[in-house]
């Protein structure tokens, strides 16, 4: 069933609830996460693939990425308990000291662009929901991964041996690992799979229906909340061998129980 809301009727199941946390987060769905699926949406999807995620955009801020990974390495060690506050500086005329063509930038430029446009305008609101998203959807998403998937290679030492072993093979003497090895890296992205498989970060997916539909025989009505068990989905022992074992080597071609997830 869950197949048939996912895939044959995805577009009937798009919908996304207007929930009271989610409305008040993205500024009453105006992000791109939490959005109903309209032409607001396919606008505010297409400017972030246009402006945010596309490769040229990705190769940009790499050397970003690369130094923040060096600053958590060297400090991964320390115990401190501080609290860290992050301050988010959203006037366009910023001194030009602080501009650095980032995030922020662009999607003031996006404002710039569309200043004429009033169908498909672009104001602070929107600029705070869209980062929202990626504030959101690029740090807790990623360092609840990052906390799991090291909990189960620590529980794990055969993975953990091996996983050792891979990075030590490529890296030789070089000391580091940067992002052009991350395609040499197969175990470990099986490992970063099966993280994602036994310990999903969205466990249960909200959906509304935007008209309706049959499932198995049911009609289902539009505008129905529906709640998808993300959870079950990836435990599911029809399809998983040993569902709740974490075993990275389920996505090595050649396992026998081996299925493709990207």
């Amino acid at each position: 069933m869950a197949k048939e809301a996912l895939k044959t009727h995805d577009v009937e199941f798009s919908g996304r609830p207007a929930l009271v946390g989610q409305q008040k987060l993205t500024y009453n769905g105006l992000d791109v996460a939490f959005a109903p699926y309209n032409d607001y949406w396919k606008e505010m999807r297409k400017i972030c693939v246009t402006h945010l995620f596309n490769a040229s955009r990705v190769h940009h801020f790499r050397p970003v990425r690369e130094d923040e990974v060096t600053r958590m390495i060297e400090k991964i060690s320390s115990l401190s308990s501080s609290p860290a506050t992050a301050v988010i500086n959203l006037n366009p005329n910023r001194p030009k000291d602080q501009i650095r063509g980032d995030i922020i930038d662009v999607l003031f430029q996006v404002q710039k662009d569309r200043a004429e446009d009033e169908v498909h305008g672009f104001s602070r609101d929107n600029i705070k929901a869209v980062l929202m998203n990626v504030f959101v959807g690029a740090t807790d998403t990623s360092a609840a991964t990052m906390t799991w998937a090291m909990t189960n290679v620590m529980k794990n030492p055969r993975v953990m041996e091996k996983a050792q072993k891979e990075v030590k093979d490529l890296i030789g003497n070089k000391g580091f690992v940067d992002e052009d090895d991350l395609q040499k890296l197969p175990y470990i992205k099986a490992i970063l799979k099966e993280t994602f498989r036994l310990n999903p970060l969205g466990p249960i997916i909200p959906r509304e229906t935007t008209k309706s539909c049959m499932i198995d025989g049911y009609e289902i009505p539009a505008k129905t909340l529906v709640y998808l068990n993300g959870w079950a989905i990836s435990r599911d022992p029809e399809v998983w061998e040993r569902p709740d074992e974490f075993d990275p080597d389920r996505f090595i071609s050649g396992d026998k129980s081996y299925i493709e997830l990207t």
